[in-house]
């Protein structure tokens, strides 16, 4: 939004317009999955669908607040850059079984399942400073969670 006057500013999306040496945004993500089936017969059918997955988000972006203050008198100022680095890694299971089964004309569909997952996340938010802010080093906060969770569906 331009403070000037309040309407949202045209950008080249293809521009970078962080620093160049400091900013960086780089993310990745694996995940392998495996599925298996099998007919017992025409009427009843077991699959199992296992699925490992890590994501990775690794970030430092200048703050833009103390830009929008300081732009008016024709200088870009910026403040400390937040940073982050989150490593997610999960591990899910899932057990269906499922099928069709007729009384009389009327045919009926049915199907119930079980999944596990477990996540693992990897946090680190930093608040990081550059050497316009001398004397001040980077604060990290780490943190680590694990989420298992079982649902089962009929």
């Amino acid at each position: 939004m331009s403070a000037i006057t309040g309407k949202p500013v045209k950008v080249d999306r293809g521009n970078f317009y962080g620093f160049a040496k400091r900013d960086l945004r780089k993310t990745s993500t694996d995940i392998a999955t495996l599925l298996l089936e099998h007919d017992f017969n025409d009427h009843l059918s077991l699959r199992n669908t296992t699925r490992q997955g890590c994501s990775m988000q690794d970030y430092i972006l200048s703050s833009d607040k103390e830009a929008i203050k300081t732009q008016l008198c024709g200088v870009v100022m910026r403040g400390p850059a937040r940073g982050r680095n989150l490593v997610n890694t999960s591990l899910i299971n899932q057990a269906d079984i499922f099928g069709a089964f007729a009384t009389g004309p009327t045919g009926h569909n049915y199907s119930a399942g079980l999944d596990l997952q477990l996540n693992l996340l990897h946090l680190t938010d930093e608040t990081c400073y550059d050497a316009s802010h001398v004397g001040m080093f980077a604060i990290v906060a780490p943190g680590r969670s694990a989420e298992l969770a079982a649902n089962v569906r009929f």
